[in-house]
């Protein structure tokens, strides 16, 4: 009885030091983090050229669409040279 006391309260401890380890306090919330996403050329209708003059395609457009919902991160997409 005494055995399975003590495995819970180290168990209940671990579990504690996790969460709280876990636990982003030291980050300030007006930083934010810049992610570089390299994306290939694709073949058309998938890949084009678009009103401004920018190549778009699908791929591009979704990683735009999910990170203009993560106002953390800032997004710089890197194209091939054409």
């Amino acid at each position: 009885m005494k055995r399975k006391i003590a495995v819970v309260l180290v168990m209940s401890l671990v579990a504690g030091v996790s969460v709280l380890g876990c636990s982003s306090g030291s980050g300030s919330s007006a930083e934010r983090i810049t992610i570089k996403a390299a994306m290939g050329g694709g073949m058309k209708p998938y890949a084009f050229v678009g009103a401004d003059d920018e190549p778009t395609e699908y791929d591009i457009e979704v990683l735009k669409e999910v990170f203009n919902r993560l106002p953390q991160y800032n997004l710089t997409i890197l194209l091939p040279i054409r």
